[in-house]
């Protein structure tokens, strides 16, 4: 192989790969996996879109290394204080700073706008802190953000989609 491309995923349980596996089969696996010793994009097991992205790279670029390293959690905010699990109190946010990333693509929204404290104000301001945060690592990486996901029987899609607008806005920031 060639170069080697590093590229971190942080985001909720969507990222995570929890749409590509059955709950049971979540429920099922061990928690004491390392997350940093896989570099497919999976997850303890778990083969999502980031799995996915991993294996369109590969497949369609064989010169380059793509390292792909998942820091999802699964009902995770970007909001602090939430009652949700924060993705800052996660030793995976750590990981993933330290994962010495080219490329970062962050994925919430989904939990975010579930939270009773969520306000737009709040949401864009907790993902330009992330952003900045990443941006600044040494590596100096790319970061892309993803729109939040919704199903057919959520009732927050509009409040989902004026997220999303609000995550092509945000991703319009430089860094610091």
């Amino acid at each position: 192989m060639g170069n080697e491309i590093r590229i971190a995923i942080g985001g909720d349980s969507v990222t995570q790969g929890c749409c590509g596996t059955s709950m049971g089969q979540i429920e099922a696996l061990p928690k004491y996996n390392r997350l940093t010793d896989l570099t497919d994009g999976s997850q303890q097991g778990l083969m999502g879109w980031p799995y996915l992205l991993h294996s369109l790279l590969k497949t369609n670029n064989n010169t380059i290394d793509y390292t792909m390293m998942n820091f999802g959690v699964a009902a995770t905010t970007i909001i602090p204080g939430a009652k949700h699990r924060s993705f800052y109190n996660d030793c995976r946010y750590e990981q993933l700073m330290k994962s010495m990333p080219n490329v970062v693509f962050y994925a919430f929204g989904a939990m975010d706008t579930h939270l009773k404290n969520y306000t737009a104000d709040k949401f864009v301001e907790s993902y330009v802190k992330l952003i900045k945060e990443t941006q600044n690592l040494p590596t100096k990486p790319l970061v892309f953000l993803m729109t939040p996901t919704f199903n057919c029987k959520n009732k927050l899609k509009p409040v989902l989609e004026q997220a999303a607008d609000m995550i092509f806005e945000t991703s319009l920031c430089s860094p610091d």
